[in-house]
């Protein structure tokens, strides 16, 4: 029963496992230029987004104030009355085709009235409302410009750690070639000592190059690995970025030819 449940345990381990790793595959994502790495994390930056949020409030007060500058006044008043009881008029009944000598009894009046009163009033002049715009528009101005200064701040440290990482990138490319012609060299150093033509030293000092090159790529990998959490730190840890662009490489090819003279 107990190595039932053990296993039982071990399969949602391993489900579990696979789903973040596939979870973790999600949000990794290629960028080849600094300009597609910026264009996504000014859609996923907080610092980004609540900048533009403070500017469309500081825009939305400034409509606001020139709205309040106008500031209509139409006081309004509606009367409605009814008047149940009309007064009430006896004539005679002949007029209206009765019997002569009878009266009949007839109201007259409006039974309902209703009144509307509407004065619209504007001001002229006022100094407050003026005050107020000139304050927003002040204020709009001024999240502008910090919007704009948060935004180059931000553009200055992700065009930093891009470059920091394409140039630890392509250094690590560099020093993975110099690790092989390393290896390289220790291999012929090591049968040259076993045939006795050099010292014991020279193999030392070729294992001790191999090693040093060895810690170096160490230390520029965790470098980079660095460097590349400080760029996710820029997406909210939304998405891990990585950089595929490298840095030119240089295609000169210089070809040897024999100088010509008229020496014999």
């Amino acid at each position: 029963m107990n190595i039932k449940k053990a296993l039982n345990i071990l399969i949602l381990l391993f489900f579990f496992t696979g789903i973040a790793d596939v979870l973790i595959a999600q949000n990794n994502k290629t960028y080849h230029s600094l300009t597609e790495i910026w264009v996504e994390i000014k859609s996923h930056n907080y610092v980004l987004r609540n900048a533009a949020i403070q500017k469309e409030l500081a825009e939305l007060a400034y409509k606001t104030s020139l709205g309040n500058a106008i500031n209509p006044k139409i006081p309004s008043s509606i009367n409605f009355t009814d008047f149940t009881k009309l007064q009430s008029n006896f004539i005679p009944a002949d007029f209206f085709g009765g019997a002569a000598g009878t009266f009949k009894q007839i109201q007259f009046g409006q039974q309902y009235a209703t009144t509307a009163v509407l004065q619209p009033q504007f001001d002229i002049l006022n100094l407050s409302s003026l005050s107020q715009i000139k304050y927003a528009k002040l204020n709009r101005e001024y999240t502008e410009n910090q919007t704009l200064t948060a935004e180059k701040e931000l553009y200055d440290k992700v065009n930093a750690t891009y470059h920091n990482i394409i140039t630890l990138q392509s250094q690590n490319q560099i020093l993975k070639k110099n690790i092989d012609a390393a290896e390289q060299i220790k291999a012929i150093v090591q049968k040259k000592y076993e045939e006795g033509i050099i010292r014991k030293q020279d193999l030392n000092d070729a294992t001790a190059n191999c090693i040093l090159n060895k810690d170096n790529q160490e230390q520029l990998e965790k470098n980079i690995d660095l460097q590349y959490q400080i760029m996710s730190l820029y997406f909210e840890n939304q998405i891990n970025p990585i950089i595929d662009e490298q840095l030119l490489e240089s295609n000169i090819e210089t070809s040897l030819t024999a100088s010509h003279n008229n020496l014999a």
